[in-house]
């Protein structure tokens, strides 16, 4: 069984340890400000490619 990943939580603490803030990462991502702050509260879900290109800005390793 995998574990589950929380991924919310790991972008909210890899925001921190690289001093982006919501905003900038918005942009560095091409995604609308309002749907990434959605998607931190956990009001929304955000697609996987989104979610993808979130995870590669902050520097999460893909995995194969």
């Amino acid at each position: 069984m995998m574990a589950k990943i929380d991924f919310r939580k790991a972008i909210k603490k890899q925001m921190i340890v690289a001093k982006i803030k919501t905003p900038e990462l918005a942009r560095k991502g091409e995604l609308n400000v309002q749907t990434l702050y959605n998607f931190l509260a956990g009001k929304s879900e955000m697609t996987t490619g989104n979610l993808e290109a979130i995870l590669e800005i902050l520097g999460f390793k893909k995995l194969n």
